[in-house]
């Protein structure tokens, strides 16, 4: 296969409770994606799955709930991104630069592509797409070696880490840090 972007698409799946939510836990919404692509006779391929969580964090605010206590009770993961994140009087941090505005959480779980489609660009097409879908104002955070890319490929993505931690984090209200002014 090329390194060209892919035609194809992604079959998402999210579940989750009526509101009104009664416990912290139900602001975390798991995304599970399955990523189709076309080969060049149009067929379709499944080609990986894409895993994201999801955190309604002003729907948890506007609600009375405390963005920690809503990390905390999901798991050991969205706590440690939290505390990577935000100050101890709930602020994001202020070295971070974040943008204020942003309204939800976004965790990149997981991306698999299967072998065949490694060497080309599906997973940052998935990735983007996935963030274009539940993440257009959001901040989202990543393990950074947990979804196999490149230095490269986190650049591209407009990643950066987060000092200390393992993370990495895109706030998508800024413009991509690495972005070439001139090729645009």
């Amino acid at each position: 296969m090329s390194h060209e972007d892919f035609y194809g698409s992604i079959n998402f799946s999210v579940s989750t409770g009526l509101v009104p939510w009664g416990d912290p836990s139900e602001y975390v919404h798991r995304v599970t994606g399955t990523i189709i692509a076309y080969s060049e006779t149009d067929e379709e391929v499944d080609a990986g799955e894409i895993v994201l969580r999801v955190v309604s964090a002003t729907e948890a605010t506007n609600q009375g709930e405390d963005l920690f206590e809503v990390c905390d009770a999901d798991s050991a993961v969205l706590e440690g991104i939290y505390a990577a994140l935000f100050d101890p009087s709930g602020d994001t941090k202020e070295e971070l630069d974040i943008e204020p505005g942003w309204n939800s959480l976004v965790f990149l779980e997981k991306v698999e592509i299967d072998p065949q489609h490694r060497q080309t660009t599906l997973n940052i097409q998935a990735i983007e797409t996935a963030l274009a879908m539940f993440a257009a104002e959001g901040l989202v955070v990543a393990v950074e070696e947990g979804l196999d890319l490149t230095i490269e490929a986190w650049k591209r993505l407009g990643f950066v880490r987060i000092a200390g931690t393992r993370f990495v984090f895109r706030d998508q209200l800024k413009v991509n840090p690495y972005r070439d002014e001139k090729s645009v």
